[in-house]
C-alpha cells in the first residue's frame, strides 16, 4: 500500500478547501451535491449542518495552511449565509439554535458554535463572539439532570423529539470547549464535564465509532485532569482499531471519519505526554495512514471525492471529511516515524 506523505496531505487538504471555495454560489451557499462531471446549482434538500461543517473546514484549512487564495473570502461569505439563514432565536433572544429540516438541532448548533469561535479567531469581530455565546446558551439549556442532552426539538414550540444519534453530543461538547478556551466561562466546562460523565457511563459513541466524541474528548482532556476522559477516548479509538470492516463498504466517508477520529485520539495521547514512537501511537498512526491511502480510491478531480465505489455523487461533506483528515495528518505527522 502506498502511503500519503505529510507533504501530499497538505496539498490534498488545500485542494479540498479550493474545491469548496470554488463551489460558492452568489447566494452564499455551496453547490451542495452533483454527479461527478455534471456540477449544477442546488436542487432539493440542502443540509444546514453540512454547510456549517464546510465553513468550519475552510476556516481551519486557511488558518493552518494559508492563506489560500480565495478561501477566507469564501468562508466569510458562506458564514454570512449561515448566520442569516440557519441561526434562529430560541425561547427569546438569549439563545440561538440551528434549524435543519425544520427542527432545532443540538449537534448543528454545536458545529455553529465551533465555527463562530473560529470566525472570531480569524477576524476579531465581537459579533461572532456574541453569537457564539447565544448558541452556547442553547446547548447548556438542553442538558438534563442526568448530564445527557436533548438532541432535537420541534421549532418554535420546543417540544422534545425522540430522535437521537451518536454524534450530536460530541459536536455540542466540542463547541462548548471551543468557547470555554476563549472565555474561561466555567459554566461551559461544567456542562461539558457533566455530559461526558453520563456519556462515558452510557458508552455513548463507542459501538458507533464516534469521531465527534474523540474531537470533544481531546479538547476536554486538554483542560481536565480526570483520567476517565482518556479512558473513554481509548474505548472509542480501540473500537476503530479493532473493527476495520468499514473499509469494505466501498464508501469514502466512513474511512475519512475514522481517520479524523484516530487523529484526534493521537492529539490526546500527545497532550498526555505519550511519545510518538511508543507502540500505542505508532499503531494509531499506522491505521491513519492506511485510511488516508484508502480514501484516495475515491478521489476524482482536484479536491473532489465521490461517495463511493460505483457511487459517483460529489457532496460537500464528501469533500470536507477527507480534507479534515488530510489537514490533521499534515499537522501531526512531522514528529512520528513511519513504519
Amino acid at each position: 500500500m502506498r502511503f500519503v506523505t505529510p507533504e501530499a496531505a497538505r496539498r490534498l487538504a488545500a485542494e479540498c478547501a479550493n474545491a469548496l471555495s470554488q463551489s460558492l454560489q452568489p447566494d452564499g451557499r455551496f453547490i451542495y451535491r452533483y454527479i461527478l462531471g455534471q456540477p449544477k446549482t442546488n436542487e432539493g434538500y440542502y443540509s444546514s449542518t453540512r454547510h456549517i461543517g464546510a465553513v468550519w473546514y475552510l476556516l481551519e484549512a486557511d488558518l493552518k495552511l494559508g492563506p489560500i487564495d480565495g478561501v477566507q473570502s469564501a468562508a466569510l461569505a458562506t458564514a454570512d449565509h449561515m448566520i442569516e439563514h440557519f441561526l434562529v432565536p430560541y425561547a427569546g433572544d438569549e439563545m440561538l439554535t440551528v434549524l435543519d429540516e425544520g427542527f432545532a438541532r443540538l449537534g448543528a448548533t454545536g458545529l455553529a458554535l465551533t465555527t463562530l469561535c473560529r470566525l472570531w479567531d480569524v477576524t476579531s469581530d465581537e459579533r461572532y463572539l456574541s453569537l457564539a455565546k447565544r448558541a452556547a446558551a442553547f446547548i447548556v439549556a438542553q442538558q438534563q439532570d442526568t448530564g445527557d442532552f436533548t438532541q432535537v426539538r420541534a421549532y418554535p414550540i420546543g417540544v422534545v423529539h425522540p430522535a437521537r444519534d451518536a454524534f450530536s453530543a460530541g459536536q455540542a461538547i466540542l463547541g462548548l470547549m471551543y468557547l470555554y478556551e476563549r472565555t474561561s466561562d466555567d459554566r461551559l466546562l461544567d456542562t461539558a464535564q457533566k455530559a461526558v460523565k453520563f456519556l462515558d457511563t452510557a458508552n455513548y459513541g463507542v459501538r458507533t465509532f464516534s469521531h465527534w466524541m474523540l474531537y470533544a474528548l481531546d479538547e476536554l482532556h486538554a483542560v481536565s485532569s480526570d483520567p476517565s476522559i482518556a479512558s473513554y477516548a481509548q474505548r472509542i479509538a480501540s473500537r476503530m482499531l479493532d473493527d476495520i470492516s468499514y473499509r469494505k463498504l466501498g464508501l469514502s466517508t466512513p474511512i475519512a471519519c475514522r481517520a479524523e477520529g484516530l487523529l484526534a485520539f493521537d492529539r490526546l495521547l500527545d497532550k498526555a505526554g505519550i511519545e510518538p514512537d511508543t507502540p500505542a501511537r505508532k499503531t494509531v498512526m499506522r491505521h491513519v495512514r492506511q485510511n488516508l491511502s484508502a480514501i484516495m480510491k475515491f478521489k476524482a478531480n482536484a479536491g473532489e471525492f465521490v461517495e463511493g465505489s460505483n457511487k459517483p455523487e460529489v457532496r460537500i461533506d464528501f469533500i470536507f471529511h477527507p480534507g479534515r483528515a488530510f489537514l490533521a495528518y499534515a499537522m501531526q505527522a512531522g514528529s512520528e516515524s513511519i513504519s
